[in-house]
């Protein structure tokens, strides 16, 4: 592949709002890792419709939450661990580390783990977000007690031997490898270097070929110590549970050592976004992916509902003012879609789409003036009640 080039251009005069524009033509073939789909995402419930739950905090100062749900015979165990971009030393070091705990502990080897899980008809998940961290696992009630056993020492007393490490790096370098010819993946990845230009928030979660080139087993142990604590997480225990799954839970993660994390300090660490058009090129290739936007709202922001709101009519789904438009009335792409990404920290809005290369900036302007209508004149009713009601989002994906 040849190497990108990046290049900015004036291109004020147009603008209405700070855009970022990724440009790569092409729009292949997406491996799994694309993010071209957003995925579906199911309306949050009213405090009226949760489920009861009962919530325990243990000495170490691990939190509990047992949801009480019996229309299954299934129990699902969920670890979220306040560890990010934000608190790594090394970039990629809180990807890989995540990676590493069910490749063996001080009891299991990684075949043994993955043999006992396979045995109760499930696996062990880790994202490592931007954020936080997430493990779970799940399976049938009867295999719950040798699940919550095994989660609890993965989560607890992983060995990071140096075989499972080579591993995942080698496995993390292919991906990053695969990362370059993917057209949709790269534009956001341009896009987010930009938008959050100064904060960690720019780097992908799972660092470059430098950082994970780098990374040595005592980056991964100390990265662990200091962050996965059990008064830095919480956890969440799910399905058809008695009183003596609920002791066990209790049981084996109280063993876990607390350690007070370091304090990071939470003023905004990025830079000031100017208005911009940002051109990346790469010859040879019949299409141009596009990403607008701007800084946008942490999400505790009281607004963070009515913004998502605004921004699922706008280009949530296909019926939106940007699908309508762009899409059905002018035939200039095959997607376009926006979105609110809100953080811990601020995040972004962002309007994301591609087309052809001769198509380029009448598919921006015509972005644009969807926008400003969109923002002079607000939804009609009939797009408000349809936007308020549960929807699985589905936007077609890059072929």
């Amino acid at each position: 592949m040849e190497k990108l080039s990046g290049k900015k251009l004036k291109f004020r005069e147009q603008l209405f709002l700070p855009l970022i524009l990724a440009s790569l033509p092409a729009c292949m073939t997406s491996p799994p890792e694309s993010r071209q789909t957003e995925p579906a995402v199911p309306e949050a419930k009213t405090s009226q419709q949760l489920r009861p739950f009962e919530q325990k905090t243990l000495k170490n100062g691990l939190k509990i939450y047992f949801i009480q749900d019996d229309s299954l015979p299934r129990v699902s165990m969920s670890l979220l661990v306040k560890v990010g971009l934000a608190q790594e030393s090394v970039p990629g070091v809180n990807s890989i580390t995540a990676e590493m705990l069910d490749q063996g502990t001080q009891n299991h080897s990684a075949t043994e783990i993955a043999d006992e899980l396979g045995g109760m008809g499930t696996g062990f998940s880790s994202n490592a977000g931007s954020d936080f961290t997430m493990f779970s696992a799940d399976t049938l009630s009867i295999s719950a007690e040798p699940l919550i056993k095994l989660f609890s020492e993965i989560v607890q007393r992983p060995v990071f031997s140096d075989n499972e490490i080579a591993r995942v790096k080698s496995q993390t370098l292919s991906y990053l490898a695969r990362k370059k010819d993917n057209p949709s993946g790269l534009a956001d990845d341009f896009y987010e270097e930009q938008v959050f230009r100064g904060h960690p928030y720019q780097r992908d979660t799972v660092g470059n070929v430098e950082s994970v080139t780098s990374l040595k087993k005592k980056d991964m142990i100390q990265h662990y110590l200091t962050w996965y604590r059990p008064n830095n997480s919480l956890l969440a225990v799910v399905g058809a549970l008695d009183s003596k799954m609920k002791n066990l839970v209790v049981q084996q993660m109280e063993a876990w050592t607390p350690k007070n994390p370091p304090q990071l300090s939470k003023e905004d660490r990025s830079e000031a976004l100017a208005p911009a058009l940002l051109l990346y090129t790469k010859k040879g290739l019949a299409q141009t992916q596009i990403r607008m936007g701007l800084r946008g709202i942490p999400r505790n922001n009281p607004d963070y509902l009515t913004l998502r709101l605004a921004f699922e009519i706008l280009g949530g789904s296909f019926a939106s003012r940007l699908m309508q438009t762009v899409r059905d009335d002018l035939g200039l792409t095959y997607s376009i879609y926006s979105s609110v990404d809100a953080r811990l920290e601020p995040g972004v809005f962002s309007i994301s789409t591609f087309t052809k290369n001769s198509t380029v900036k009448q598919t921006i302007l015509e972005t644009q003036k969807t926008l400003q209508n969109y923002l002079s004149s607000g939804p009609k009713e009939k797009e408000l009640k349809a936007a308020q009601k549960p929807t699985h989002r589905t936007i077609p994906p890059c072929t």
